[in-house]
């Protein structure tokens, strides 16, 4: 049986080059990005997550990146549309879940390289948040033995990066 892909956040910039991969490929995937479903709506994310979900590889890669918001509302908005997709996935289960969080949740780091045992310590609220939807995650595949895979992501840069990213900050503080 062919796999199938659900990349929620696939218009955003991670999501789009998973996407882009994945038609390079030849893979069965469905991409759902902010203009198709707002994932902050219960009743929307239902309706248009639930008829995709099930049997899936779902792909997290959607949510207000920091660059955008660093606030309490940002933080509060990215775990509510993490809630409302585990809410249809606890219903209708995925075959495995991939969650792309950031490495922010480590802070900055007294020893280095980071691993797996590095201590979590968030400075930003983003962070928080993306501890948070964690934990939901783990959570969730707690309660539905199903398989889950945490990707902590650093600062990412390539092909369609938008202004005010990683390389244009580093670029602002050299002058």
């Amino acid at each position: 049986m062919k796999k199938r892909y659900l990349i929620i956040g696939g218009t955003g910039f991670i999501g789009s080059a998973i996407v882009r991969y994945l038609a390079e490929k030849g893979e069965s995937y469905v991409s759902i990005g902010s203009k198709d479903c707002n994932l902050c709506d219960q009743t929307e994310t239902a309706r248009i997550i639930g008829s995709q979900v099930e049997g899936a590889i779902l792909v997290f890669a959607a949510g207000i990146p920091r660059i955008k918001g660093d606030s309490m509302d940002t933080m509060l908005s990215n775990i509510t549309m993490v809630s409302n997709v585990i809410k249809v996935c606890t219903g209708k289960l995925p075959e495995k879940v991939i969650f792309l969080s950031s490495v922010e949740v480590y802070g900055t780091p007294e020893n280095l390289p980071i691993t797996e045992s590095t201590k979590l310590s968030p400075e930003r609220t983003y962070a928080i948040g993306k501890i948070t939807a964690e934990y939901m995650w783990k959570q969730w595949a707690r309660i539905t033995k199903k398989s889950l895979t945490i990707l902590r992501l650093p600062g990412i840069y390539g092909p369609g990066q938008k202004k005010g990213g990683m390389i244009d900050t580093l670029i602002e503080r050299i002058y």
